[in-house]
């Protein structure tokens, strides 16, 4: 004979319960490229930072490569017809008397303003300062606001 059973329905808690959720961190692929060009990872961490906030063009030339006075930019955003002109100090490039940087600023610049573009600084951002994804978004941040 075959007995039947009845099932009984589990009741709601009267207590909460408190749930702990685990969020693993994105793991950060850096490929070195910024489009066709070759990036070091704290210049690719600021170009996906400043991605969605403004229109970037990476390593602008200034002048023709191997002409005497030619200058390469690391970074010049364009955020509603504002334009900001930054450099990535790392520990090899860019590096050297102050003097020398002012000087090759004072270039760029001056290339920038042949080209009718008119920026008041070129910003440089230690290396250091990007050295995460979280970081470089910061940077990216205080740059636009």
């Amino acid at each position: 004979m075959i007995e039947s059973y009845k099932w009984k329905k589990n009741r709601p808690s009267k207590f909460v319960t408190a749930t702990t959720v685990y969020i693993e961190k994105e793991e950060e692929v850096l490929t070195g490229m910024i489009g066709e060009k070759t990036a070091s990872a704290p210049e690719e961490r600021l170009a996906n930072a400043t991605s969605r906030l403004a229109g970037s063009a990476f390593k602008f030339a200034l002048g023709y490569p191997g002409e005497p006075g030619w200058k390469e930019l690391d970074f010049l955003f364009n955020r509603f017809g504002e334009f900001t002109a930054v450099e990535v100090d790392g520990e090899f490039a860019h590096k050297g008397e102050i003097r020398e940087q002012d000087l090759d600023d004072l270039v760029r610049l001056d290339k920038l303003r042949d080209l009718g573009i008119e920026v008041a600084e070129i910003i440089h951002i230690p290396a250091e300062d990007l050295d995460t994804k979280e970081m470089a978004e910061r940077v990216a941040r205080e740059l636009f606001i």
